[in-house]
């Protein structure tokens, strides 16, 4: 009974509160009133839980994403979480003098939204939890009147989409987010991220709303005109309505429907990188302040792609043998694992220079260097551009080609070897096709059909289990000599 009282108390203290952080610190006080030293009560906005009521802290964590710490868990999973912080491996540290918790998740329309939070210094009695979901159960009704969580709008909408930017390392995902926080800015019904510049010419991100398919079909002609605009003043838009041609192929936008336009940069300093555009049916002209908050994220945005596309530089280059600029062998592996899930048919081609430390010996290890990236060069010109080719050992490489047939595989092989002779440095090939066998051996037998290959004479393709092989027109490349040959002990040297 006392417990209902406690109840029928707070929902007339809720009632007298008129916005929702003033509920949550009312809930927060009646916890203290309970006899609960450390309540708080977060709620996930733009993707972060947010602090909208707190007692007895010196300090509050806010803004972070729910990935740490109980309330996070409680918010991902749903379910209460009871915990000594002495022992929990998920404990996000508030305070030092905490030793218990007790969180329970806040519902609203059948989902997570938040979390009540109970922290203590000393052991919580053990009701704690079900006192604290009965609080949050009365909470989430008062919370379904006001309307609910209230939704960030104008500068501060456009801070909390900073933070989810800054976050972005996908380019795609990152224009996604542009698009929608310069849609929901704007009020316009129509949206278009485009990258690019005067330079190299400009492309559609992505594109979204009722006139979309117009603007998405806009000639490169159109896109680089509009580009323009963007070299001098970072806005432009139209003065209330698309009356005459503005730009290429304004006219059939405006029949289409289009009656204002704002067009912002994505610059970096002098770099062009884009711009965002939005359009709306309606004519009318944004207001100042709108123009501002959409300037400000260009900016954003601009910062963002950079990152990304810095991040991505470096991601690229930890994937690349620095030698020749191909994959290596971290990169082969996961190559042949997304083969296997994504192409039918193809094949594996292991490749080895013949005589390699005859090289190395006679001519010195930087002349070896120069070949090898000679090489490189001249088998990547010998692969199409479905192909894969990569240096996964010192004078050995490998390719993964998207090949239907075993005979369509050493046509490949038989370009490679063509190739490398060119450049004076033939090699042996062994070649395994998926077709009847498990693709996590195909490298096993490429690599075995490669020594079959050194066996029979070097500079030839063996096609693995066939017996097949296509033999080399030309010398070694090396005036005949032929050194030591270490890759397979058991290999000719003749």
């Amino acid at each position: 009974m006392a417990v209902n009282r406690d109840l029928d108390h707070l929902r007339k203290q809720l009632q007298r509160a008129s916005s929702l952080t003033a509920c949550a610190q009312t809930v927060c006080d009646h916890l203290v009133a309970m006899g609960f030293p450390l309540p708080s009560v977060y709620l996930v906005r733009s993707g972060r839980l947010r602090c909208f009521g707190a007692s007895g802290y010196f300090q509050v964590r806010d803004g972070f994403p729910p990935l740490a710490g109980i309330i996070s868990a409680t918010v991902r999973s749903g379910e209460p979480h009871v915990v000594d912080v002495r022992t929990s491996d998920i404990y996000l540290p508030a305070s030092d003098r905490v030793e218990h918790e007790a969180c329970v998740p806040i519902f609203l329309d059948g989902s997570t939204v938040g979390a009540v939070n109970i922290e203590s210094p000393t052991p919580l009695p053990a009701d704690t939890a079900d006192v604290a979901a009965a609080v949050a159960a009365v909470f989430s009704t008062r919370m379904a009147e006001l309307g609910g969580i209230p939704q960030p709008t104008g500068w501060q909408f456009v801070a909390d989409q900073a933070t989810r930017l800054v976050d972005l390392d996908n380019e795609a995902d990152l224009f996604e987010v542009t698009l929608d926080t310069a849609l929901a800015l704007s009020g316009a019904d129509t949206g278009m991220v485009v990258i690019g510049n005067r330079a190299s010419g400009f492309a559609p991100a992505v594109a979204r709303g009722a006139l979309a398919e117009q603007l998405a079909a806009l000639s490169q002609h159109s896109l680089a005109a509009i580009g323009e605009w963007m070299d001098g003043p970072l806005s432009v838009y139209t003065v209330g309505a698309v009356e005459d041609e503005w730009f290429p192929g304004s006219d059939a936008l405006r029949r289409a429907g289009l009656g204002s336009v704002v067009v912002t940069a994505i610059a970096r300093g002098d770099e062009q990188l884009g711009y965002i555009m939005v359009t709306d049916r309606r004519g009318s002209v944004p207001a100042t302040e709108t123009v501002e908050q959409m300037e400000l994220l260009g900016s954003l945005a601009s910062s963002a792609l950079s990152n990304a596309r810095h991040l991505a530089s470096l991601r690229d280059m930890t994937r690349r043998d620095p030698l020749t600029g191909l994959g290596h062998h971290v990169s082969f592996g996961e190559a042949l694992h997304h083969a296997r899930h994504h192409h039918d048919t193809y094949a594996v081609l292991a490749i080895d220079v013949d005589h390699f430390k005859h090289v190395n010996d006679n001519h010195g290890h930087e002349h070896g260097d120069q070949v090898l990236r000679d090489l490189a060069a001249a088998l990547g010109v010998a692969v199409s551009a479905d192909d894969a080719l990569f240096r996964i050992g010192g004078d050995e490489f490998a390719a993964i080609v998207a090949v239907a047939t075993e005979d369509e595989a050493l046509a490949v092989a038989q370009r490679l070897s063509d190739s490398a002779r060119r450049v004076g440095t033939p090699v042996s090939i062994g070649v395994a096709f998926n077709a009847a066998h498990e693709p996590s051996d195909l490298y096993t037998r490429a690599d075995e059909a490669l020594y079959v290959a050194k066996r029979l004479g070097r500079d030839r393709s063996v096609i693995a289990g066939s017996g097949r092989d296509h033999a080399g027109q030309g010398s070694d490349g090396f005036g005949g000599a032929h050194g030591g040959d270490e890759r397979h002990p058991g290999a000719s040297d003749t």
